[in-house]
Parts: C-alpha cells; structure tokens; sequence
C-alpha cells in the first residue's frame, strides 16, 4: 500500500510502500504498539506510537487537524468503508503543508502557551 511517512527525525515526509499485515504499521514507525488517534477529512488515518509520550522522544510534530504535538514519527494511510487500509488520498504536498515538526522545548513551549489560553 501506499502511505506517506513523517519523519521526525530528519524532518520530512515522504512515500513509502508498506505491505498489508497491520505489523507494517509498526516497523514503519518504529514502535511496538501504535494507535490510529485521528482520521482526516478524506477519511485517511493518522498512526503513531501509542508509548511515544513514555519514551525519551526528542522529535515531535504537530498534524494541523490535531489538538496536541505527537511524540514519534507519524504514518498516513487510506481506509475503506469497512475499517480496511488503502492507499493514502493526500497527496505529499497536502501533507506537507498540514505537518509542523518540533523538538522537545518546541512541543513544551506549545504545551504552555495551550495551558495559559485555557485559564
């Protein structure tokens, strides 16, 4: 299939294939157990490490239909009408311009100022 990873570490998004076996998921971004916390408008879903925020994770990015930075690379892959995965629909610009990367006082620094516009 085709999916569209984020990179965190070296700060790019990029095409890759994966195969079907939902382990593919895994391997691609580098986690032992990962979760699908967002689907975008096309109904294109969002993975990521589901320990990311457990682990010592220097490399962040914030997804702009998102409410929170995740810790850890991303993946974007399509779903069918019955949950199944597909190829991604967004294009690599798309997401591109929907992906904001961050470090660690980049992700704290955002953390604060959503804790002050709260109060």
């Amino acid at each position: 299939m085709k999916a569209l990873l984020i990179d965190v570490k070296n700060r790019l998004i990029q095409k890759i294939e994966i195969g079907e076996h939902f382990t593919e998921i895994s391997k691609a971004i580098d986690c032992d157990v990962f979760a699908a916390p967002h689907i975008l408008e096309n109904n294109d879903t969002m993975y990521c490490d589901d320990e990311g925020l457990l682990k010592e994770q220097e490399h962040f990015f914030l997804l702009d239909s998102y409410p929170q930075p995740i810790a850890g690379n991303g993946l974007i892959l399509g779903c069918d009408d019955e949950g199944g995965s597909i190829d991604a629909k967004t294009s690599l610009i798309e997401l591109s311009n929907k992906v904001t990367f961050m470090d660690r006082q980049d992700a704290y620094q955002w953390s604060l100022k959503q804790s002050y516009q709260v109060n």
